[in-house]
């Protein structure tokens, strides 16, 4: 019966086949017919076998058209539309941008590979309109920047970007992508490569709960260590005389007023309730503090302060960070100009120079002096007293600070020197084989140069957290007034950076009465200790 129907198919299939190639069109024209002429012929029975090797041979010329219609796509080359990597999109050498000249030192630009990526993308969508001496460049907004391009071929910018940071501006790698015919990828692509560019960025997170039981209990933790760095102060014999208030006390009352920020008479509600609270024996009056502060022999025992709250991360900090910054004050100098026979004046202002630890931003060793000191000079006083408390393994400074003496007086201490180096450097040591080192590492290598070097970005966000916390000002008037305010202000920030540090321990204010913080044997922050919080300092 299956043999029937299999038979039946055949036929049906053999019967519609010769119908359409009746129909064909092979090219004559048709002419209608009467019913009268057409006789039906009977077309020849084929055997059942003939019929399946017929079939057989169709499926077979079937199938290899078949195959024969199947597109193969066409590979495509390997480098016709390749992802942009950060080194192809970020490509512009710094040389043809004109350097930076920021707080007095001028610097070679950096690509950032953002800003990089973000010029193409003004390239790709935006119209850049050509000028006289350069590009009219279309910002974010309906703003618009000037583009200017010298006869040396040298690239610079108006806009806010280019004049306070020291990179490479969007606006120029969007000119220079144009001039220099770069094949620009889509607006998808590029997208996506600012994403996974801010992905790549080292973010560090911060623990609100412990920021916020930080930021609560500051002063009072700050009264308690305070109260313990004044305990170590050890007190001048007086074998006659009106007995003076004791020097812990007056050093607690004029470094609580400078971190309070506060006027003297204003204070004194405060010095009050210190009084009340045990932190001091006698309560000094505010003239008192005044002439205290007056006195340079104040300046050496508060230098001695800052140095004891900073001892607690000797077994972290290895790494330091050296620089200067001004501190404003309301003294005049009158000077008068010759050349025009007019008298001027200008604000005068006092220079903290620094060594900080980059993991804490702890000071390690300050000196103050008047606006003309040299930065150079100071560093081996400073790098000297900070190898006397701490390791260090590595030390950074800006140009100021790049000289072969200097980078002998680092190696002498068995530290690293990371100096940024001027055009004018030549790598002839003069018997300091470490500068040829920091040379050819600066030349050869700039990648791994500039990953340590970074790190003196540490030093600036210090100053940056005594300013923001207790004024860019002093209050003084008198210079050695001014230096003894100055350093109080670094003693206050040293002993915020402890707290800090002690709340992301897992410390509370009862822990701080009843430990001995400034103790160097008691080692309360440890190497091991620390790396566990390394990403959530809670620094105010």
């Amino acid at each position: 019966m299956e043999k029937i129907k299999n038979a039946h198919k055949l036929v049906r299939w053999n019967e519609k086949k010769e119908h359409n190639n009746s129909n064909k069109d092979d090219g004559i024209e048709l002419t209608e017919l009467n019913s009268d002429e057409v006789t039906y012929v009977e077309p020849e029975k084929e055997s059942i076998s003939e019929l399946e090797e017929k079939y057989n041979e169709y499926l077979k010329e079937k199938s290899e058209d078949d195959i024969q219609k199947v597109k193969v796509p066409k590979a495509k080359p390997e480098n016709s539309n390749p992802v942009p990597t950060i080194e192809s999109l970020a490509s512009i050498n710094p040389r043809y941008v004109a350097s930076s000249f920021i707080d007095g030192i001028t610097r070679m630009r950096n690509v950032d590979p953002i800003r990089s990526v973000r010029g193409l993308r003004i390239a790709k969508t935006k119209k850049l309109t050509k000028t006289n001496n350069g590009w009219l460049v279309p910002g974010a907004g309906r703003k618009s920047y000037d583009v200017t391009i010298n006869g040396d071929g040298v690239y610079s910018c108006n806009c806010q970007d280019f004049k306070n940071n020291t990179n490479v501006c969007k606006h120029i790698h969007a000119v220079w992508a144009l001039e220099e015919n770069v094949k620009i990828p889509s607006v998808q692509v590029l997208d996506k490569q600012i994403k996974a560019l801010k992905k790549s960025e080292k973010k560090y997170s911060k623990s609100w709960s412990v920021y916020n039981k930080a930021q609560r209990g500051e002063i009072n933790a700050f009264l308690e260590v305070l109260k313990e760095a004044c305990n170590l102060i050890d007190e001048p014999a007086q074998d006659k005389g009106r007995p003076r208030v004791p020097l812990s006390d007056v050093v607690f009352a004029a470094t609580y007023k400078v971190y309070s920020t506060i006027s003297g008479r204003r204070f004194e509600s405060h010095g009050e309730r210190a009084h009340d609270d045990g932190y001091i024996e006698h309560l000094p009056h505010y003239n008192t503090v005044s002439k205290y502060l007056r006195d340079p022999n104040l300046t050496p025992l508060l230098t001695y302060l800052i140095e004891k709250t900073s001892e607690p991360f000797s077994a972290v900090e290895t790494e330091f960070a050296i620089d200067s910054t001004g501190f404003g004050t309301k003294v005049t100098d009158t000077w008068h100009d010759k050349k025009y026979g007019v008298t001027k004046k200008k604000k005068m202002w006092t220079k903290l120079h620094a060594n900080v630890g980059v993991k804490t931003r702890t000071f390690a060793a300050v000196k103050v002096t008047d606006i003309h000191a040299n930065d150079s000079s100071c560093l081996k006083e400073l790098v000297g007293r900070t190898a006397s408390r701490f390791k260090i393994k590595e030390q950074y400074g800006d140009g100021a600070y790049s000289s072969r003496e200097n980078c002998s007086i680092v190696a002498d201490h068995g530290g690293t020197p990371y100096f940024l180096l001027s055009k004018r450097a030549r790598r002839i040591a003069k018997g300091v084989h470490i500068w040829s080192t920091m040379y050819d590492i600066f030349h050869e290598n700039k990648e791994d140069f500039y990953k340590h070097y970074n790190n003196r970005n540490n030093v600036e966000c210090a100053f940056n957290m005594i300013k923001s916390k207790m004024s860019g000002k002093l209050r003084s008037k008198v210079f050695e007034s001014q230096v003894n305010e100055l350093l109080c202000k670094v003693l206050c920030h040293n002993i915020i950076v402890l707290i800090s540090e002690l709340y992301n321990l897992g410390y509370t204010l009862e822990d701080v009465k009843e430990s001995s913080i400034l103790d160097s044997q008691m080692n309360v922050i440890t190497v091991n200790s620390f790396e566990g919080t390394e990403q959530e300092h809670v620094h105010a």
